[in-house]
């Protein structure tokens, strides 16, 4: 059954089937939190350059539904309707409920990414008044009020100093 799979499908089918965009022959590792692509794809094969996991195309899907390797044989059957014969040790019902987890991951993944642009744009935004804010105080500077613009302007500053920090940590969490 192996040979057969691996003779039908290539890892551009897998990951294509599983929702993983590849560009370049690279994608976002789905093992890691993967901010730019890391893993590597080979014609049936895999390797990813920060988490170190690789392997075929059916450890891929073993790993990735965290599935013993005859489970993921019938789950790459299954779900590319390739008619081979299984020893069915994985049930319809139960390839239907790893299906679920999945979606339910997606989604997880696509809210918590949703979250962090809304705290992005928030961020600039704040980031674009503060700016405006600077230049607007830079502009009116005259030697009557100095010491009080120079104090202004450095708390603006910091103020944009720590929206830096909150962006990196938004990007690193």
């Amino acid at each position: 059954m192996k040979e057969e799979i691996l003779t039908v499908l290539n890892m551009k089918n897998i990951l294509d089937k599983y929702g993983i965009k590849i560009k370049k022959y690279m994608c976002n590792c789905p093992f890691h939190k993967d901010n730019s692509p890391s893993m590597r794809v080979y014609d049936k094969s895999f390797y990813c350059f920060s988490c170190n996991r690789t392997g075929d195309l059916i450890e891929f899907v073993k790993q990735y539904f965290n599935l013993n390797f005859q489970e993921a044989m019938e789950k790459i059957n299954y779900d590319f309707n390739l008619g081979l014969k299984t020893k069915n040790r994985i049930s319809k019902k139960r390839l239907k409920e790893i299906q679920k987890e999945q979606e339910l991951k997606k989604k997880k993944e696509t809210e918590r990414k949703q979250y962090i642009n809304s705290k992005l744009i928030e961020a600039c935004d704040r980031c674009i008044l503060y700016n405006r804010i600077i230049n607007n105080f830079k502009k009116e500077i005259t030697i009557d009020n100095w010491e009080e613009k120079v104090q202004a302007i450095a708390f603006l500053q910091e103020k944009l100093e720590l929206i830096d920090i909150y962006i990196e940590n938004l990007l690193t969490n």
